[in-house]
């Protein structure tokens, strides 16, 4: 809803994010206008829960476009984005993709026909360590942003019951999998990926910092345990973003003399 001043009149309710996303599966907690030299940016920061694991809340900061002529007010997901604070100008960072399509899978795992996939199909059936999915990725001896695109429909939709929590209307339902993410072959260091739910036929993403060698290399997903079971999500694709390089590492928070 939106309105010109406090008392109103009030707009009809609108999405801010694409339908059945649930706004990426987050909850929103404070906006932050950053009044840049060139740009004003609107920043959505929220974060992503449920009731079951309170202690996985993972932050989400995303850019808003705000249409003042078109009263509209929109949330823009980018895995990974590059702002500039001092100008207040943003942009997405482009990455490399990788299909499923194109990927081995082991086990259970296979191909399944979708036709919101890329190339009409999605992995499925990942679970545990034996029917897993591997990607051979381009690396740059860094550690590098890869982000998975997953599809999670074990809550049947009942996820959007208020606080993301179905459970409450005495179902057994899996609000999120998680999957098992290791580089190269490396047993000894498993990446935790968190899948939360989504729509029949939307596909969501979660970004993981890992460290890839330069040149090829082997990203493989199992399932890991989740309260309930060993399965991983749905994958559609990865998408491998370049290193920092030499710019600063330092958080938002540190460049606007926050903390």
């Amino acid at each position: 809803m939106r309105a010109d001043k406090l008392e109103g009149p009030w707009s009809q309710p609108f999405f801010v994010a694409p339908a059945y996303t649930r706004t990426f599966s987050t909850q929103s907690g404070f906006s932050w206008r950053i009044k840049g030299t060139k740009k004003t940016t609107y920043l959505y920061m929220a974060d992503q829960w449920d009731m079951k694991t309170l202690w996985e809340s993972r932050n989400v900061w995303l850019p808003m476009e705000i249409d003042e002529k078109e009263g509209s007010l929109k949330v823009i997901w980018h895995d990974i984005y590059d702002l500039d604070v001092k100008t207040g100008v943003w942009k997405p960072i482009r990455g490399k993709t990788y299909t499923s399509k194109y990927a081995k899978t082991s086990g259970a795992a296979f191909l399944q026909e979708a036709t919101f996939g890329s190339y009409n199909v999605i992995a499925t059936g990942i679970y545990g360590n034996d029917s897993t999915i591997t990607f051979e990725v381009d690396g740059q001896g860094q550690d590098q942003w890869v982000s998975f695109y997953h599809q999670n429909i074990d809550d049947m939709g009942f996820g959007d019951q208020p606080y993301g929590q179905p459970d409450r209307i005495n179902g057994t339902w899996q609000l999120r999998r998680i999957s098992s993410v290791v580089v190269n072959g490396d047993n000894s260091t498993v990446h935790t990926l968190y899948q939360k739910d989504t729509h029949k036929g939307i596909i969501l993403s979660t970004p993981l910092l890992l460290p890839l060698k330069k040149g090829k290399n082997q990203i493989t997903v199992g399932g890991l345990y989740n309260g309930f079971d060993y399965k991983g999500a749905d994958l559609d694709r990865l998408v491998v973003y370049p290193p920092e390089g030499g710019r600063e590492k330092r958080s938002l928070m540190e460049k606007l003399g926050l903390w």
